[in-house]
């Protein structure tokens, strides 16, 4: 029979467990690195979104009858802005294709952070700090993608829509 233990986990806070289990306090952890994952892949999903969507106001754009150039740069900024959010998210991908060393990533921290469950000793103090660095990287791109999902581009659209473009179904 195993004795009952204090365990002090760190979860967005400190809590103490009397008694907990292995299996509940491994459970516990995982969850703390789990969340962060997730979260990455709704900004990834979400960035993926934005760019379609602005790559289906500037085809819209395009079938207007009357091009009007200040409605094109909005729409160029945004693809801009888009395009800063995925090098904050991915790091830059021509640097990738040819190997070179570039600034870590959220993802990059997040999956460094995840590799300290597989490890028979479990997440070391360096490992709680890289998750918490990436999280903290995270949260900026997440509100960024926010603004850019919830108010820029659709006050786009409805100047689009305004100027006599075609409807963006699924928007």
């Amino acid at each position: 029979m195993m004795d009952s233990y204090l365990i002090k986990v760190i979860c967005g806070g400190s809590m103490l467990m009397p008694g907990s289990s292995l299996y509940t306090l491994s459970s516990m952890m995982g969850m703390r690195f789990i969340l962060p994952r997730q979260e990455l892949e709704m900004a990834s999903y979400s960035l993926n979104r934005a760019g379609q969507w602005i790559n289906a106001m500037k085809r819209a754009y395009y079938s207007l009858d009357q091009l009007e150039p200040e409605l094109m740069e909005k729409i160029h900024g945004m693809e801009q802005r888009h395009q800063e959010l995925r090098v904050a998210m991915y790091g830059y991908q021509t640097k990738e294709e040819i190997g070179e060393k570039q600034y870590p990533t959220p993802g990059n921290r997040i999956s460094v952070a995840q590799r300290g469950l597989s490890t028979s000793y479990g997440p070391t103090e360096m490992h709680w700090e890289v998750l918490e660095t990436g999280v903290q990287e995270l949260e900026p791109i997440q509100s960024a993608l926010k603004d850019l999902l919830e108010s820029e581009l659709p006050a786009i659209q409805e100047e689009l829509n305004q100027a006599g473009a075609p409807p963006i179904l699924g928007q």
